[in-house]
């Protein structure tokens, strides 16, 4: 079962950075893996809180790097402030807590990695077959992942405070949510996508 939530995990992940890059998700993973996505479908907070503050710095750091080479950033800057009608101080906690986040789970991150290449070398062509469970040190880093992800949430409200944070996810929940889409696990065809 942890497998295929991890699975279905990296799938939402997937669409959404391709969408970004390839057009909208319903045009990739039609093409991709040859089914319609389900409309947005309660996706759960520590992958929404994750990929939020992921882009957040993904934003922060896009932003920096065009101030850099003389590009006006401003749009990159305040997106989530605009799009979630944040003020200034709102703004700071949000880019605040988000950093101290993907700090705290870059090792963690790199640990998978590691794990995932050592799996992956044991099988031949480094394949791994789709019915191989995950390794249980894999398994135990994406809950403590999870995990964080819930944490800086939390961390996130208590630092907006009740008022603050419920106007902020009620965005997260509405708009931010809507940009998934649910793809059942059962439905991906692993052939047509590789």
């Amino acid at each position: 079962m942890k497998s295929r939530n991890s699975m279905t995990i990296i799938l939402v992940l997937a669409i959404a950075v391709t969408t970004l890059a390839f057009g909208s998700q319903s045009q990739v993973t039609r093409n991709w893996f040859g089914f319609e996505p389900q409309a947005n479908a309660n996706i759960p907070d520590h992958i929404l809180y994750d990929r939020l503050f992921r882009m957040i710095i993904s934003f922060k750091r896009k932003a920096e790097s065009q101030t850099i080479s003389g590009e006006k950033a401003i749009g990159l800057t305040n997106y989530f402030k605009n799009r979630a009608n944040l003020n200034d101080e709102e703004n700071r906690i949000l880019q605040s807590v988000a950093l101290e986040y993907i700090q705290e789970l870059a090792p963690i991150d790199a640990q998978a990695r590691t794990i995932i290449t050592q799996t992956r070398q044991t099988f031949p062509n480094s394949v791994v077959p789709r019915e191989q469970p995950p390794p249980a040190e894999l398994v135990n880093l994406q809950e403590q992942r999870n995990a964080l992800a819930l944490r800086y949430r939390d961390q996130l409200q208590y630092a907006l405070g009740a008022d603050g944070f419920a106007k902020f996810d009620e965005f997260v929940q509405r708009d931010f949510a809507s940009r998934f889409q649910a793809i059942p696990l059962s439905e991906v065809n692993f052939n047509q996508a590789q």
